[in-house]
């Protein structure tokens, strides 16, 4: 499997991404790691990918209205893993994927000159 490094990911991702990576760094946990996954998620306020993240933020947090919240904005097509690890996994790997269809896709698209 191909492994995109951060620069190598659409935009919109970087910075969901970072926020996801922020959660595990900080053992999901609240505190500073948190505090600043938090603030990236509401920048982009109603965008999937920022709204996934931001509902497993209020999960660690113990905020269970509010992840259910942001869960009901991502939408039905989104299935909850069983633990914070386990969805923080599962996010990473739809990045990843999305990330990969993009680099796909880029590749596939014939260049202007």
């Amino acid at each position: 499997m191909l492994c995109l490094c951060m620069t190598q990911l659409p935009d919109l991702l970087l910075p969901p991404r970072r926020a996801l990576q922020l959660l595990k760094q900080g053992g999901f946990l609240l505190g500073p790691e948190w505090d600043e996954a938090h603030a990236i998620c509401q920048q982009a306020e109603g965008t999937f990918e920022y709204d996934l993240v931001h509902a497993l933020a209020h999960w660690i947090e113990g905020d269970s209205g509010n992840r259910d919240y942001w869960y009901r904005r991502v939408g039905s097509g989104w299935i909850r893993a069983a633990s914070i690890a386990a969805e923080h996994d599962a996010i990473a790997a739809a990045f990843e994927k999305s990330a990969q269809t993009a680099a796909d896709t880029s590749a596939k698209t014939p260049r202007k000159n």
